[in-house]
């Protein structure tokens, strides 16, 4: 990939000199302008694609620019091929040389992730065009009426609210009641609804007889009856077509594609919609736009790879295990059931999340583990290239959004001095906890700017563990002050040269680093790690070892033997345990990675026919207990069998079945 950078002085606000960033290691070109996002700036960029063939572009000015989107799209440079570096207000505002140096750091690490980022596909979709709308009123009314246009609508009204029979009876699909329960997902949800309706209207002809014979006035224009009514029975009488019975329910489903609530007819909690539901805001715009989006045919980018067969959610039986991505994903995009775990493409925001925590990668995010790692290692390398030179005191490096490095750019423009971090441009839910370690070993300190996964919790222990640099998290909003603070903390000289990855997958990475750096001790509560501890109840049945997924457990022999860093602390372990005889700590306990443990051992029992050793001591045991409580004429022949292996007992009860004297 050709790749192009320009530069921008923000019409001579930043301090740089061409000589400073001419040599930028990658780029095909590098252009110095003082306005980029001028109609000018913009023709020298248009101009430099052309001339040079480019695939990509690197513009170094503030955030956004969606010009320059714009003009690079219209010579062929497709929008996610185009990134940007903050210079003017991460970088280059105030520092110097260091702020120069930053910056030619952070716009080798873009043009790194440009280079080495597996850009999603994109699939069809199409999840039908039925929209069920709950609620009533002008607004909700008049969303109706707008959508009816291009979907199917049904609307329900809930019932305390009045609705003209005009409309119940009318064109369109309304109904009366409240809902009940709502399930499925987008494309093909179940709505519940109830009604306490004396009148069915499927069959009311709206003679309006039942209301004049009413002395309470207890019909509403709708023929809902209210709670004044004393049941005379009068109404009933009068009823030509048999369409009123006082006290009735009524239950019905409706099968739609999505589902839309105003706010004040929400009866279910937020946390408990499912996919495809969503809620009208005040102005009516927010959920009108959600359906609008998803509804019909329309193409979307897949930023996930499954690898289904890795996956431990699912054990035997249908035993449950893992759900760190279902318990986490904040677009309630994945859910788990006896098949299996399942991600909705739909739903999918590619926010990283559930790469990130996933011990074992499952799913697999278009920028990968590796891709992070190929830029961490482009703006730290030390050597050759555009770092000839380096005036940085402290190598720390700043992981954020664009929207996270932006909102920090329009907080230190209020002249707040700004220390030299080296910008790294992520989706910091996509942060591996491998990735964050091996950044601080060969950083003086990471900071991770926003809401960020358990994986970079469990990082930022680690790393406290083995008192190299520091890890620090800021997800409440950017305070300039506090990092000033932290980057005046961090303490230079105690970066480790540690390898790279032989595999990028998240466990086999992360337990790599450790085994190099020979961490010792334990670290509590770790995410996604477990320690297994087998009581003496165990029987050795190999339940435990045949659910597990990951190869944690292992019967060799008469001993069960546990491999600490292949365990996820999945559960599915204690879930098929007979006995109950299996518990899991959450821990790391370095000095067990890569060594055998062994959990309980116990003397074999051998087959009386063929010597093989089949069955442990304590098993044979609570067999023969087991039979000789329950009694019966052949308790004493079943024991029997029991001293034989799974291969020679059939052929023995088959020869004791025999005459004395048979050649079985």
């Amino acid at each position: 990939m050709k790749t192009g950078v320009l530069f921008c002085t923000c019409n001579g606000r930043v301090d740089v000199r061409y000589k400073d960033v001419k040599k930028v290691e990658g780029a095909e070109v590098v252009e110095l302008v003082d306005v980029g996002c001028g109609e000018s700036g913009l023709e020298v960029l248009k101009r430099d694609i052309e001339r040079n063939d480019l695939d990509s572009v690197v513009v170094g000015c503030s955030y956004g620019g969606g010009g320059f989107v714009d003009a690079c799209s219209e010579v062929g440079v497709k929008p996610e091929n185009v990134g940007f570096v903050n210079l003017r207000d991460l970088c280059l505002s105030v520092g110097g040389k260091e702020g120069v140096e930053a910056a030619k750091r952070a716009v080798a690490g873009e043009i790194e992730k440009l280079s080495s980022l597996e850009h999603p596909r994109d699939m069809a979709v199409n999840i039908g065009e039925s929209v069920f709308v709950v609620g009533g009123g002008d607004v909700v009314d008049r969303v109706v009426d707008y959508l009816s246009r291009d979907l199917d609508v049904v609307q329900l009204v809930p019932e305390d609210i009045d609705v003209g029979y005009e409309r119940l009876v009318g064109g369109q699909s309304v109904y009366q009641g409240d809902v009940f329960k709502v399930e499925g997902r987008v494309g093909g949800l179940e709505v519940g609804v109830s009604k306490e309706s004396a009148v069915d209207l499927d069959m009311c002809i709206g003679c309006d007889r039942c209301r004049l014979e009413c002395d309470l006035d207890a019909f509403t224009s709708g023929y809902r009856v209210l709670d004044v009514c004393d049941e005379c029975m009068d109404c009933v009488d009068v009823c030509p077509v048999d369409a009123i019975e006082i006290g009735r329910n009524e239950k019905r489903l409706f099968e739609t594609d999505q589902v839309l609530f105003s706010e004040d007819s929400l009866g279910l909690g937020v946390d408990e919609l499912p996919s495809g539901v969503y809620v009208l805001g005040e102005d009516g715009l927010e959920g009108v736009s959600s359906v609008l989006e998803r509804a019909g045919g329309f193409r979307k980018d897949v930023w996930l790879d499954v690898k289904h067969e890795l996956c431990n959610s699912v054990g035997p039986g249908g035993s449950e295990g893992c759900s760190y991505c279902m318990d986490l994903c904040p677009a309630d995009a994945v859910w788990i059931d006896g098949e299996g775990v399942h991600f909705d493409r739909v739903e999918c925001t590619g926010c990283g999340l559930c790469s990130s925590i996933c011990p074992l990668s499952v799913p697999n995010h278009k920028m990968s583990n590796k891709s992070y790692f190929n830029v961490v290692d482009s703006v730290l390398y030390e050597k050759g290239g555009l770092l000839r030179k380096d005036p940085l005191d402290k190598h720390v490096v700043l992981f954020g959004s664009r929207e996270g490095l932006r909102e920090y750019g329009k907080a230190v423009r209020s002249g707040v001095e700004v220390s030299p971090y080296i910008p790294i441009e992520v989706r910091p839910g996509s942060l591996s906890a491998a990735l964050v370690v091996y950044t601080a070993c060969k950083a003086d300190g990471v900071v991770v700017l926003g809401q960020v996964s358990p994986a970079v919790d469990m990082a930022q222990a680690i790393v406290d563990e083995l008192g190299v640099g520091r890890v620090g998290v800021m997800a409440g909003g950017v305070d300039v002050s506090w990092l000033d603070m932290f980057y005046r903390s961090v303490v230079t000289g105690n970066r480790i040269g540690v390898s790279r990855p032989d595999s990028y997958e998240n466990r086999e990475a992360l337990v790599g680093l450790l085994e190099e750096l020979d961490v010792e001790g334990v670290v509590e509560g770790r995410y996604s790690f477990g320690f297994v501890d087998v009581s003496g109840d165990c029987t050795l049945c190999n339940a435990c070892a045949n659910a597990c997924q990951t190869g944690a457990l292992i019967r060799k022999d008469n001993e069960l033997v546990f491999r600490h860093e292949r365990c996820t602390g999945c559960g599915l372990c204690i879930e098929v345990c007979p006995e109950d005889a299996v518990d899991i700590d959450y821990l790391i306990d370095f000095d067990s990675l890569g060594v055998d443990v062994g959990l309980v051992e116990s003397e074999m029992m051998c087959c009386k026919e063929c010597g093989k050793e089949f069955i442990s001591m304590e098993a044979y045991r609570k067999v023969v207990d087991s039979l000789e409580s329950a009694g019966g004429s052949k308790s004493e022949d079943r024991v029997g069998l029991i001293e034989y292996c799974e291969d020679c007992r059939p052929m023995v009860a088959l020869r004791d079945l025999g005459s004395p004297g048979d050649d079985l």
